[in-house]
């Protein structure tokens, strides 16, 4: 076999062989059997919640800060939106329990 024609037979067969067209031997990964499809869900509501524990979690450390704040400071402090478009669950719970418990540490400290 001449050099020319082994580097045609080798090349041929890479090429084939990355394909995955090689049969018996060589599968591809690429026409292997395909991955499976994975849904993706979108959570577009913001007062829907998604993850009940981030919620939870979230509404209490924002209780116990609107807490402690109204137990050291009488006055609200400003708070800033995020412009970030989407909150998470954590943030939503914790910017609507801040408030409520600063009206309750209000209630009691000042």
């Amino acid at each position: 076999m001449s050099l020319k024609k082994m580097y045609a037979a080798t090349g041929s067969l890479l090429f084939l062989g990355g394909i995955g067209l090689v049969q018996g031997a060589i599968a591809s990964p690429a026409v292997a059997a395909p991955a499976p499809a994975t849904v993706v869900t979108v959570n577009t509501g913001t007062d829907t919640v998604t993850d009940e524990w981030d919620y939870r979690r979230g509404y209490r450390d924002g209780y116990r800060d609107g807490w402690r704040q109204a137990r050291e400071d009488c006055e609200a402090p400003i708070r800033s939106r995020s412009y970030r478009g989407r909150e998470t669950d954590y943030e939503r719970g914790y910017n609507r329990g801040f408030p409520r418990g600063f009206s309750a540490g209000f209630r009691e400290y000042c």
